[in-house]
């Protein structure tokens, strides 16, 4: 099973409640991974924060770590199947989204079929899971706030930083 989302999550959940009920059952789970790009979109040339060129960039720079021979072996499998959160859906952002997607799924997947499932993350459980351990990646390097996080560290094979180098905020 693979979590990961090219996007980050602003979620307004205070972690209390079912929250903590959530993070108990991703911090029991061992057969996942959770691959994550860091994006803080401000360090973002302007050369690339058109979505048909941000997307296909950000979503190779994510999908290269669990795909990577060292991560999940695909050719084992008889199809890869890819959940897309349904978010933002009035734009062209899930076209872009998706055609990053398959680009990087053609030239990367030897072979194996795949096919990508969009739904709201609401109606979805792994969606879910995606929204909830992006949440605790966030707030850990937005806010600092480690407690969720450490709930699914163990499930973190990757947190790619991709601006971190970069030294100007273009807005």
């Amino acid at each position: 099973m693979y979590f990961g989302t090219p996007r980050i999550t602003y979620l307004q959940r205070s972690f209390a409640g079912s929250s903590d009920e959530v993070f108990k059952v991703l911090a029991g789970l061992r057969n996942c991974r959770v691959d994550s790009v860091v994006i803080e979109k401000r360090k973002a040339a302007p050369a690339i924060r058109e979505l048909e060129r941000f997307y296909p960039l950000m979503v190779g720079n994510l999908l290269k770590y669990p795909f990577d021979p060292r991560g999940i072996d695909v050719s084992q499998y008889g199809k890869v199947f890819v959940f897309l959160d349904r978010a933002g859906s009035g734009s062209r952002q899930p076209e872009a989204l998706i055609k990053g997607v398959k680009h990087y799924l053609a030239r990367h997947l030897s072979g194996v079929p795949y096919v990508i499932c969009m739904h709201q993350a609401k109606s979805h459980p792994y969606l879910q899971m995606v929204d909830y351990a992006s949440w605790a990646i966030y707030v850990k390097w937005e806010r600092g706030e480690r407690r969720p996080y450490g709930a699914i560290a163990h499930l973190v094979k990757s947190a790619f930083p991709i601006f971190s180098h970069g030294f100007k905020d273009w807005y």
